[in-house]
């Protein structure tokens, strides 16, 4: 018997109704190997484990998920209303917003807004980050 771990990415579109998701494999877990097509709105990473025996293969649950890292903009609830407060289309959202105490959605690129939830972050904010970590590396080395 052998145990294997699969990483997956899931990635979000926008839906008629509801959004649409399409999970591929992954050989590696790096957000800067997804290809941001124009519509996904977003993208997560977890991992399902497999039990290997013989010829017979035993699947798992989804664990090891990763935040969400979305294709957009992020903003506050005072930029939705001084943006759009004035329009009636976004009173939902406004709601939303306040009664969920969401205090940042995105504006991703296809024009939906998706909640913000601890440690998701927008994959320009990722870039930023690795970028800033990849200087304190740099300034740490020329010491």
């Amino acid at each position: 018997m052998e145990k294997i771990t699969r990483s997956y990415v899931e990635k979000i579109y926008r839906g008629i109704f509801f959004g649409d998701s399409i999970v591929e494999e992954v050989e590696e877990r790096n957000p800067l190997l997804i290809e941001n097509d124009g519509s996904i709105q977003g993208f997560r990473f977890y991992d399902i484990d497999f039990i290997i025996d013989g010829e017979d293969e035993y699947k798992g649950k989804k664990t090891n998920y990763s935040n969400w890292i979305f294709f957009g903009k992020r903003i506050s609830l005072d930029e939705v209303k001084t943006k759009y407060g004035n329009n009636k289309e976004y009173r939902i959202l406004i709601g939303n917003m306040e009664i969920n105490n969401w205090n940042y959605v995105c504006e991703t690129q296809v024009g939906s807004f998706l909640p913000f939830q601890d440690g998701d972050m927008t994959y320009d904010e990722y870039l930023s980050k690795i970028s800033e970590k990849k200087s304190k590396i740099i300034l740490n080395k020329r010491k």
